[in-house]
Protein backbone atom coordinates (compact mmCIF):
# COMPACT_ATOMS: atom_id res chain seq x y z
CA UNK A 1 0.00 0.00 0.00
CA UNK A 2 3.12 2.29 0.53
CA UNK A 3 4.39 1.67 -2.59
CA UNK A 4 1.45 1.64 -4.94
CA UNK A 5 0.30 5.57 -2.34
CA UNK A 6 4.06 7.16 -3.41
CA UNK A 7 3.22 5.85 -7.15
CA UNK A 8 -0.46 7.22 -7.21
CA UNK A 9 1.36 10.74 -5.50
CA UNK A 10 3.54 10.75 -7.89
CA UNK A 11 1.60 10.43 -10.91
CA UNK A 12 4.73 10.15 -13.31
CA UNK A 13 4.43 9.36 -17.06
CA UNK A 14 7.31 6.77 -16.89
CA UNK A 15 8.50 4.91 -13.90
CA UNK A 16 11.42 2.77 -13.65
CA UNK A 17 11.18 0.22 -10.43
CA UNK A 18 13.94 -1.70 -8.81
CA UNK A 19 13.96 -4.96 -6.61
CA UNK A 20 10.89 -6.44 -8.29
CA UNK A 21 10.03 -10.06 -7.78
CA UNK A 22 11.35 -11.57 -11.23
CA UNK A 23 8.75 -13.46 -12.09
CA UNK A 24 7.82 -12.89 -15.18
CA UNK A 25 5.31 -10.64 -16.41
CA UNK A 26 1.80 -12.57 -16.83
CA UNK A 27 -1.59 -11.18 -14.88
CA UNK A 28 0.07 -13.17 -11.31
CA UNK A 29 3.48 -11.50 -11.55
CA UNK A 30 4.45 -8.94 -9.37
CA UNK A 31 5.04 -6.31 -11.88
CA UNK A 32 1.28 -6.78 -13.02
CA UNK A 33 0.37 -7.11 -9.66
CA UNK A 34 1.61 -3.63 -8.67
CA UNK A 35 0.28 -1.86 -11.88
CA UNK A 36 -3.03 -3.24 -10.81
CA UNK A 37 -3.04 -2.01 -7.45
CA UNK A 38 -2.24 1.24 -8.16
CA UNK A 39 -4.79 1.50 -11.39
CA UNK A 40 -7.37 0.94 -9.13
CA UNK A 41 -6.70 3.73 -7.49
CA UNK A 42 -6.36 6.39 -10.54
CA UNK A 43 -9.14 7.50 -13.51
CA UNK A 44 -8.45 5.59 -16.40
CA UNK A 45 -6.80 7.89 -18.56
CA UNK A 46 -3.86 7.78 -16.18
CA UNK A 47 -3.74 4.41 -15.81
CA UNK A 48 -0.43 2.41 -16.35
CA UNK A 49 0.97 -0.75 -18.70
CA UNK A 50 3.99 -2.56 -18.04
CA UNK A 51 6.67 -2.79 -20.69
CA UNK A 52 7.25 -6.46 -21.44
CA UNK A 53 10.60 -7.31 -23.07
CA UNK A 54 11.07 -10.50 -25.19
CA UNK A 55 11.96 -12.49 -22.62
CA UNK A 56 9.96 -14.53 -19.96
CA UNK A 57 12.56 -12.88 -17.59
CA UNK A 58 15.19 -10.35 -16.95
CA UNK A 59 18.21 -11.91 -15.95
CA UNK A 60 18.65 -14.84 -13.38
CA UNK A 61 18.59 -12.83 -10.43
CA UNK A 62 15.42 -13.01 -8.01
CA UNK A 63 15.03 -9.51 -8.33
CA UNK A 64 14.76 -7.50 -10.99
CA UNK A 65 14.57 -4.00 -12.45
CA UNK A 66 10.89 -2.98 -14.53
CA UNK A 67 9.49 -0.28 -16.55
CA UNK A 68 6.02 1.16 -16.14
CA UNK A 69 4.13 4.23 -18.33
CA UNK A 70 1.03 5.39 -18.47
CA UNK A 71 -0.07 4.91 -22.56
CA UNK A 72 -2.42 7.85 -22.33
CA UNK A 73 0.97 9.79 -22.69
CA UNK A 74 3.68 7.96 -24.06
CA UNK A 75 3.79 5.11 -26.29
CA UNK A 76 6.60 2.55 -26.46
CA UNK A 77 8.63 2.55 -29.65
CA UNK A 78 9.86 -0.71 -31.27
CA UNK A 79 10.55 -3.57 -28.62
CA UNK A 80 12.44 -3.27 -25.04
CA UNK A 81 15.41 -4.24 -24.90
CA UNK A 82 17.87 -5.96 -22.40
CA UNK A 83 21.99 -5.14 -21.78
CA UNK A 84 23.60 -8.71 -21.48
CA UNK A 85 26.52 -7.73 -22.41
CA UNK A 86 29.69 -7.74 -19.92
CA UNK A 87 29.81 -7.31 -17.31
CA UNK A 88 25.77 -7.75 -17.41
CA UNK A 89 26.00 -11.29 -18.49
CA UNK A 90 25.03 -14.33 -16.59
CA UNK A 91 28.00 -15.93 -15.27
CA UNK A 92 29.43 -12.48 -14.41
CA UNK A 93 25.69 -12.05 -12.26
CA UNK A 94 26.70 -9.39 -9.71
CA UNK A 95 24.20 -6.84 -11.90
CA UNK A 96 20.64 -6.84 -12.46
CA UNK A 97 19.92 -6.57 -16.29
CA UNK A 98 19.14 -3.05 -17.50
CA UNK A 99 16.20 -2.89 -19.25
CA UNK A 100 15.60 -0.59 -22.26
CA UNK A 101 13.16 1.06 -23.87
CA UNK A 102 12.26 3.83 -26.70
CA UNK A 103 9.29 6.01 -25.70
CA UNK A 104 7.29 8.80 -28.04
CA UNK A 105 4.95 11.08 -27.41
CA UNK A 106 1.09 10.49 -27.89
CA UNK A 107 0.29 13.91 -28.89
CA UNK A 108 3.77 14.70 -30.85
CA UNK A 109 6.99 15.62 -29.65
CA UNK A 110 10.40 13.89 -29.40
CA UNK A 111 10.95 10.04 -28.74
CA UNK A 112 13.48 9.10 -25.83
CA UNK A 113 15.41 6.33 -24.32
CA UNK A 114 14.73 5.49 -20.73
CA UNK A 115 17.33 2.83 -19.21
CA UNK A 116 16.01 1.17 -16.02
CA UNK A 117 19.21 0.22 -13.45
CA UNK A 118 20.39 -1.52 -10.47
CA UNK A 119 24.32 -1.92 -9.96
CA UNK A 120 26.06 -3.75 -7.72
CA UNK A 121 26.17 -3.10 -4.25
CA UNK A 122 29.04 -2.29 -1.82
CA UNK A 123 27.95 -5.13 0.50
CA UNK A 124 29.45 -8.09 -0.58
CA UNK A 125 32.72 -8.38 -2.29
CA UNK A 126 34.51 -9.28 -5.64
CA UNK A 127 37.41 -10.84 -4.48
CA UNK A 128 37.00 -13.96 -7.46
CA UNK A 129 36.78 -11.38 -10.11
CA UNK A 130 39.82 -8.96 -9.32
CA UNK A 131 38.21 -6.46 -7.81
CA UNK A 132 38.51 -6.67 -4.21
CA UNK A 133 37.89 -3.43 -2.07
CA UNK A 134 40.65 -0.77 -2.25
CA UNK A 135 40.02 1.52 0.84
CA UNK A 136 39.39 4.24 -0.42
CA UNK A 137 36.09 4.67 0.72
CA UNK A 138 34.10 3.21 -2.54
CA UNK A 139 33.72 -0.14 -0.80
CA UNK A 140 33.20 -3.60 -2.86
CA UNK A 141 33.34 -4.16 -6.48
CA UNK A 142 34.13 -0.76 -7.30
CA UNK A 143 35.64 -2.06 -10.59
CA UNK A 144 32.39 -3.76 -11.81
CA UNK A 145 30.41 -1.04 -10.92
CA UNK A 146 32.66 1.14 -13.25
CA UNK A 147 32.33 -1.43 -15.64
CA UNK A 148 28.78 -1.39 -15.50
CA UNK A 149 28.58 2.44 -16.16
CA UNK A 150 31.20 1.86 -19.47
CA UNK A 151 28.86 -1.21 -20.89
CA UNK A 152 25.77 1.17 -20.49
CA UNK A 153 27.14 4.43 -21.76
CA UNK A 154 28.66 2.56 -24.68
CA UNK A 155 25.65 1.09 -25.41
CA UNK A 156 23.95 4.29 -25.94
CA UNK A 157 26.67 5.79 -27.93
CA UNK A 158 25.50 6.22 -31.68
CA UNK A 159 21.79 7.03 -29.65
CA UNK A 160 20.27 10.25 -28.68
CA UNK A 161 17.68 12.11 -25.85
CA UNK A 162 18.91 9.08 -23.20
CA UNK A 163 17.30 8.63 -19.48
CA UNK A 164 19.39 6.61 -17.34
CA UNK A 165 17.24 5.71 -14.37
CA UNK A 166 18.39 3.40 -11.16
CA UNK A 167 19.98 2.85 -7.72
CA UNK A 168 23.70 2.92 -9.15
CA UNK A 169 25.06 2.21 -5.80
CA UNK A 170 28.01 4.94 -6.27
CA UNK A 171 27.91 8.05 -5.11
CA UNK A 172 28.02 11.17 -6.76
CA UNK A 173 31.65 12.19 -7.03
CA UNK A 174 33.11 7.97 -7.04
CA UNK A 175 34.34 5.99 -10.07
CA UNK A 176 31.47 4.99 -11.62
CA UNK A 177 29.58 8.56 -11.54
CA UNK A 178 32.53 10.31 -13.37
CA UNK A 179 32.95 7.15 -15.88
CA UNK A 180 29.40 8.52 -16.89
CA UNK A 181 30.66 12.31 -17.19
CA UNK A 182 33.40 11.28 -19.32
CA UNK A 183 30.91 9.41 -21.70
CA UNK A 184 28.61 12.66 -21.62
CA UNK A 185 25.88 12.37 -19.28
CA UNK A 186 25.37 14.52 -16.46
CA UNK A 187 24.09 13.85 -13.51
CA UNK A 188 20.22 15.92 -13.38
CA UNK A 189 19.59 16.38 -9.57
CA UNK A 190 22.79 18.12 -8.75
CA UNK A 191 21.31 20.99 -11.68
CA UNK A 192 18.52 21.90 -9.13
CA UNK A 193 19.37 20.87 -5.87
CA UNK A 194 23.09 21.35 -3.81
CA UNK A 195 24.25 18.93 -1.63
CA UNK A 196 21.41 16.42 -2.50
CA UNK A 197 20.96 12.98 -1.00
CA UNK A 198 18.69 9.99 -1.55
CA UNK A 199 19.87 7.55 1.29
CA UNK A 200 21.44 7.13 4.54
CA UNK A 201 23.74 4.94 5.37
CA UNK A 202 25.21 5.37 9.54
CA UNK A 203 23.76 8.40 9.38
CA UNK A 204 25.64 9.78 6.37
CA UNK A 205 23.53 11.00 3.58
CA UNK A 206 24.66 11.09 -0.18
CA UNK A 207 22.58 9.95 -3.35
CA UNK A 208 23.17 6.23 -4.54
CA UNK A 209 20.07 6.65 -6.95
CA UNK A 210 20.54 9.16 -9.95
CA UNK A 211 19.34 10.11 -13.27
CA UNK A 212 21.65 10.78 -15.74
CA UNK A 213 20.89 12.49 -19.32
CA UNK A 214 22.92 12.53 -22.62
CA UNK A 215 23.24 16.05 -23.58
CA UNK A 216 19.98 16.30 -26.22
CA UNK A 217 17.87 15.24 -23.43
CA UNK A 218 19.72 17.39 -20.74
CA UNK A 219 18.58 20.54 -22.69
CA UNK A 220 15.02 19.04 -22.45
CA UNK A 221 15.15 18.63 -18.47
CA UNK A 222 12.76 21.57 -16.43
CA UNK A 223 13.55 20.13 -13.02
CA UNK A 224 14.82 17.18 -11.65
CA UNK A 225 14.87 16.47 -7.49
CA UNK A 226 14.84 13.91 -4.83
CA UNK A 227 11.23 13.09 -3.19
CA UNK A 228 12.35 12.98 0.85
CA UNK A 229 9.38 10.36 1.20
CA UNK A 230 12.02 7.47 2.60
CA UNK A 231 15.31 8.21 3.46
CA UNK A 232 14.54 10.58 6.01
CA UNK A 233 11.65 8.77 7.90
CA UNK A 234 12.41 6.73 10.94
CA UNK A 235 12.58 2.88 9.86
CA UNK A 236 10.13 2.01 12.29
CA UNK A 237 7.15 3.35 9.70
CA UNK A 238 8.13 1.08 7.13
CA UNK A 239 7.03 -2.84 5.82
CA UNK A 240 9.31 -4.85 8.06
CA UNK A 241 7.88 -6.35 11.45
CA UNK A 242 11.26 -7.36 13.23
CA UNK A 243 12.44 -5.95 15.89
CA UNK A 244 8.14 -4.63 16.61
CA UNK A 245 5.96 -5.47 18.97
CA UNK A 246 2.72 -6.49 17.73
CA UNK A 247 1.19 -3.08 19.07
CA UNK A 248 4.17 -1.11 17.38
CA UNK A 249 2.95 -3.25 14.55
CA UNK A 250 -0.29 -1.84 14.47
CA UNK A 251 0.43 1.59 15.20
CA UNK A 252 3.24 2.50 13.16
CA UNK A 253 2.39 1.78 9.92
CA UNK A 254 -0.02 3.54 7.61
CA UNK A 255 -0.98 2.77 3.95
CA UNK A 256 0.77 6.41 2.75
CA UNK A 257 4.26 7.18 1.19
CA UNK A 258 6.24 7.72 3.23
CA UNK A 259 9.03 4.83 4.21
CA UNK A 260 7.77 3.04 1.31
CA UNK A 261 11.43 2.17 0.84
CA UNK A 262 14.77 2.86 2.30
CA UNK A 263 16.12 4.97 -1.05
CA UNK A 264 14.30 8.03 -2.05
CA UNK A 265 12.29 8.28 -5.52
CA UNK A 266 14.18 10.46 -8.09
CA UNK A 267 11.94 12.71 -10.08
CA UNK A 268 12.68 14.38 -13.46
CA UNK A 269 10.83 16.71 -15.71
CA UNK A 270 11.24 16.94 -18.97
CA UNK A 271 9.58 18.94 -21.87
CA UNK A 272 9.50 16.41 -24.98
CA UNK A 273 8.04 19.28 -27.53
CA UNK A 274 9.36 18.96 -30.42
CA UNK A 275 11.90 21.06 -31.98
CA UNK A 276 10.20 21.03 -35.34
CA UNK A 277 11.20 21.39 -38.82
CA UNK A 278 12.86 24.06 -40.83
CA UNK A 279 11.00 23.92 -43.55
CA UNK A 280 10.85 25.78 -47.25
CA UNK A 281 10.38 25.56 -51.27
CA UNK A 282 12.85 23.44 -53.02
CA UNK A 283 13.48 26.23 -56.02
CA UNK A 284 12.84 30.22 -56.05
CA UNK A 285 12.63 31.74 -59.38
CA UNK A 286 14.33 34.85 -59.81
CA UNK A 287 14.03 37.48 -62.64
CA UNK A 288 17.58 39.29 -63.64
CA UNK A 289 17.35 42.72 -62.36
CA UNK A 290 14.70 41.80 -59.35
CA UNK A 291 14.88 40.53 -56.44
CA UNK A 292 13.74 36.79 -55.21
CA UNK A 293 11.68 36.09 -51.44
CA UNK A 294 12.40 33.12 -49.89
CA UNK A 295 9.86 31.99 -47.13
CA UNK A 296 11.68 29.45 -44.80
CA UNK A 297 9.07 28.10 -41.62
CA UNK A 298 9.82 26.60 -38.57
CA UNK A 299 6.75 23.60 -38.51
CA UNK A 300 5.61 20.78 -36.38
CA UNK A 301 7.18 21.97 -33.12
CA UNK A 302 8.99 24.96 -31.33
CA UNK A 303 11.10 23.45 -28.51
CA UNK A 304 14.46 25.34 -27.61
CA UNK A 305 16.32 28.25 -29.84
CA UNK A 306 16.91 27.33 -33.33
CA UNK A 307 19.99 28.78 -35.60
CA UNK A 308 19.93 28.27 -39.07
CA UNK A 309 22.98 28.88 -41.26
CA UNK A 310 22.70 29.69 -44.55
CA UNK A 311 25.28 30.46 -47.99
CA UNK A 312 24.25 31.30 -51.55
CA UNK A 313 27.13 29.19 -53.73
CA UNK A 314 27.72 29.73 -57.35
CA UNK A 315 26.59 27.57 -60.33
CA UNK A 316 26.21 28.42 -63.75
CA UNK A 317 25.61 32.10 -62.12
CA UNK A 318 27.91 33.60 -60.01
CA UNK A 319 28.65 36.28 -58.39
CA UNK A 320 28.40 38.62 -61.71
CA UNK A 321 24.61 37.25 -61.77
CA UNK A 322 23.34 37.52 -58.04
CA UNK A 323 24.08 38.16 -54.29
CA UNK A 324 26.18 35.67 -52.63
CA UNK A 325 24.96 35.49 -49.46
CA UNK A 326 25.43 34.46 -46.63
CA UNK A 327 24.63 34.30 -42.83
CA UNK A 328 21.91 33.13 -40.25
CA UNK A 329 17.95 33.10 -39.56
CA UNK A 330 17.25 32.73 -35.56
CA UNK A 331 13.79 31.28 -33.96
CA UNK A 332 13.90 31.40 -30.55
CA UNK A 333 12.02 28.51 -28.04
CA UNK A 334 8.14 28.85 -28.97
CA UNK A 335 8.64 30.74 -31.94
CA UNK A 336 6.93 29.67 -35.16
CA UNK A 337 6.89 32.25 -37.23
CA UNK A 338 7.78 32.07 -40.87
CA UNK A 339 11.31 34.06 -42.54
CA UNK A 340 11.79 35.78 -45.19
CA UNK A 341 15.26 35.76 -47.35
CA UNK A 342 15.64 38.20 -50.08
CA UNK A 343 17.83 37.38 -52.76
CA UNK A 344 18.85 39.68 -55.77
CA UNK A 345 19.57 38.93 -59.20
CA UNK A 346 21.50 41.34 -60.91
CA UNK A 347 20.77 42.85 -64.89
CA UNK A 348 23.04 42.66 -67.23
CA UNK A 349 22.93 43.25 -71.20
CA UNK A 350 24.13 39.41 -71.92
CA UNK A 351 22.00 37.03 -73.12
CA UNK A 352 23.18 34.07 -71.25
CA UNK A 353 20.10 31.83 -70.79
CA UNK A 354 18.96 30.39 -67.57
CA UNK A 355 21.39 30.24 -65.06
CA UNK A 356 21.76 28.30 -61.52
CA UNK A 357 22.90 28.76 -58.01
CA UNK A 358 22.38 27.29 -54.91
CA UNK A 359 21.34 28.15 -51.41
CA UNK A 360 22.87 25.87 -49.09
CA UNK A 361 21.31 25.32 -45.37
CA UNK A 362 22.36 23.90 -42.40
CA UNK A 363 21.19 24.03 -38.43
CA UNK A 364 24.23 25.72 -36.33
CA UNK A 365 22.08 25.22 -32.86
CA UNK A 366 19.00 23.61 -32.19
CA UNK A 367 17.20 20.38 -32.30
CA UNK A 368 14.98 20.87 -35.28
CA UNK A 369 15.39 18.88 -38.05
CA UNK A 370 16.17 20.64 -41.75
CA UNK A 371 13.44 19.85 -44.82
CA UNK A 372 16.15 19.53 -47.41
CA UNK A 373 20.00 20.91 -47.25
CA UNK A 374 20.05 22.72 -50.58
CA UNK A 375 17.34 25.26 -52.47
CA UNK A 376 17.86 25.50 -56.12
CA UNK A 377 18.12 29.10 -57.57
CA UNK A 378 16.59 29.38 -60.92
CA UNK A 379 18.10 33.24 -62.61
CA UNK A 380 15.89 33.73 -65.02
CA UNK A 381 17.45 35.66 -67.93
CA UNK A 382 14.87 38.43 -69.46
CA UNK A 383 17.67 40.38 -71.74
CA UNK A 384 16.89 40.39 -75.30
CA UNK A 385 19.19 39.25 -78.38
CA UNK A 386 20.86 42.67 -78.99
CA UNK A 387 23.31 44.11 -81.61
CA UNK A 388 25.47 46.80 -80.51
CA UNK A 389 28.54 49.00 -80.85
CA UNK A 390 31.27 47.71 -78.35
CA UNK A 391 32.51 51.29 -77.92
CA UNK A 392 30.84 54.77 -77.40
CA UNK A 393 34.43 56.47 -78.10
CA UNK A 394 37.94 54.99 -80.08
CA UNK A 395 40.97 57.00 -79.85
CA UNK A 396 43.23 56.14 -82.90
CA UNK A 397 46.69 58.47 -84.63
CA UNK A 398 46.43 59.95 -87.61
CA UNK A 399 49.17 57.10 -88.55
CA UNK A 400 47.13 54.74 -87.40
CA UNK A 401 46.06 53.62 -91.15
CA UNK A 402 43.52 50.55 -91.44
CA UNK A 403 41.58 50.64 -88.41
CA UNK A 404 38.50 48.04 -86.73
CA UNK A 405 35.42 49.14 -85.29
CA UNK A 406 33.99 46.42 -83.11
CA UNK A 407 29.82 45.48 -82.70
CA UNK A 408 28.67 42.81 -80.50
CA UNK A 409 26.15 40.60 -80.46
CA UNK A 410 25.51 39.75 -76.69
CA UNK A 411 24.66 36.44 -77.12
CA UNK A 412 24.27 33.28 -78.84
CA UNK A 413 22.59 33.67 -82.42
CA UNK A 414 20.02 31.22 -82.99
CA UNK A 415 19.60 31.97 -86.34
CA UNK A 416 21.48 34.40 -88.66
CA UNK A 417 21.84 37.85 -87.02
CA UNK A 418 22.85 40.49 -89.54
CA UNK A 419 23.10 44.83 -88.51
CA UNK A 420 24.14 47.41 -90.52
CA UNK A 421 25.88 50.67 -90.14
CA UNK A 422 26.47 54.19 -91.46
CA UNK A 423 30.10 56.01 -91.49
CA UNK A 424 29.25 59.71 -91.25
CA UNK A 425 31.75 62.59 -91.39
CA UNK A 426 31.73 64.96 -89.07
CA UNK A 427 34.87 67.49 -88.21
CA UNK A 428 36.80 64.74 -90.04
CA UNK A 429 35.84 64.11 -93.75
CA UNK A 430 36.76 62.27 -96.93
CA UNK A 431 39.95 63.76 -96.51
CA UNK A 432 40.98 62.26 -93.50
CA UNK A 433 39.64 58.98 -93.38
CA UNK A 434 38.37 56.23 -96.34
CA UNK A 435 35.53 54.12 -95.79
CA UNK A 436 32.22 52.56 -97.27
CA UNK A 437 29.68 54.69 -96.56
CA UNK A 438 27.67 51.69 -96.37
CA UNK A 439 28.53 48.49 -94.15
CA UNK A 440 27.18 45.51 -92.63
CA UNK A 441 28.32 42.60 -90.44
CA UNK A 442 26.72 39.28 -89.94
CA UNK A 443 26.73 36.39 -86.77
CA UNK A 444 25.81 32.84 -88.18
CA UNK A 445 23.61 30.31 -86.17
CA UNK A 446 25.44 29.59 -82.88
CA UNK A 447 27.74 32.77 -82.91
CA UNK A 448 28.20 35.71 -80.71
CA UNK A 449 30.58 38.51 -80.00
CA UNK A 450 32.43 40.72 -81.70
CA UNK A 451 32.22 41.60 -85.50
CA UNK A 452 33.82 44.79 -87.04
CA UNK A 453 33.40 47.27 -89.68
CA UNK A 454 36.84 49.06 -90.83
CA UNK A 455 38.20 52.21 -92.05
CA UNK A 456 41.05 53.98 -93.56
CA UNK A 457 42.89 56.74 -91.49
CA UNK A 458 44.29 59.38 -93.81
CA UNK A 459 47.69 60.87 -92.62
CA UNK A 460 47.24 64.23 -95.19
CA UNK A 461 50.07 66.22 -93.26
CA UNK A 462 48.70 69.02 -92.16
CA UNK A 463 48.51 70.79 -89.36
CA UNK A 464 44.31 70.28 -88.61
CA UNK A 465 44.25 69.25 -85.00
CA UNK A 466 41.94 66.65 -83.61
CA UNK A 467 39.16 65.80 -86.07
CA UNK A 468 36.49 62.93 -85.42
CA UNK A 469 33.74 61.07 -87.62
CA UNK A 470 31.02 59.04 -86.52
CA UNK A 471 30.33 54.98 -87.14
CA UNK A 472 26.38 55.02 -86.90
CA UNK A 473 24.27 51.58 -85.89
CA UNK A 474 21.00 52.11 -87.73
CA UNK A 475 19.45 48.59 -88.15
CA UNK A 476 19.72 44.73 -87.17
CA UNK A 477 17.55 41.51 -88.38
CA UNK A 478 17.00 39.02 -85.63
CA UNK A 479 18.21 41.16 -82.76
CA UNK A 480 17.49 44.42 -81.17
CA UNK A 481 19.70 47.32 -81.08
CA UNK A 482 21.46 47.51 -77.91
CA UNK A 483 22.19 50.61 -75.49
CA UNK A 484 25.11 52.29 -77.55
CA UNK A 485 24.80 53.00 -81.22
CA UNK A 486 27.10 54.93 -82.54
CA UNK A 487 30.95 55.11 -82.06
CA UNK A 488 32.53 58.47 -82.76
CA UNK A 489 36.68 57.39 -83.98
CA UNK A 490 38.76 60.43 -82.63
CA UNK A 491 41.88 61.06 -84.81
CA UNK A 492 44.47 62.70 -83.18
CA UNK A 493 46.81 64.95 -85.38
CA UNK A 494 50.38 64.34 -85.69
CA UNK A 495 51.43 67.52 -87.35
Amino acid sequence: AKLVSALVAMNANVVGLMELQNNGFDEASAIQNLVDAVNVLLPEQQHYAVVKPLSERIGNDMITVGLIYQPSVVQVYGDAQLINAYPFDDVTAKHRVPLVQQFSMVDGGERFYVAVNHFKSKGSNCNALGDPDMGDGQGNCNGQRTLAAQTLSQFFAEKQQVLLLGDFNAYAKEDPMLAFETAGFTNLVPLFEANSYSYYYDEEAGSLDHALADSALTSRVLDATDWHINADEPTGLDYNTEYKSDAQITNFYAPHAYRASDHDPVIIALDMRSAGTISTATELTIAEGSNGSLTIERVAGDFGDVVLKYQVVAGSADEQDLALLSGELTWLDGDMSSRELNIAAYADELVEGTERAYLQLSIEQGAASLALPQVELIIEDNTPLSVAMQFEQMNVAESAGNITIPLVLNGEASTTVSAWVLVLPSSANWFDYRAPFFQGVQWSEGESGVKTVSAKIVDDKRKEGDERFKVYLFSARAAQLGNITSTWVNISDND
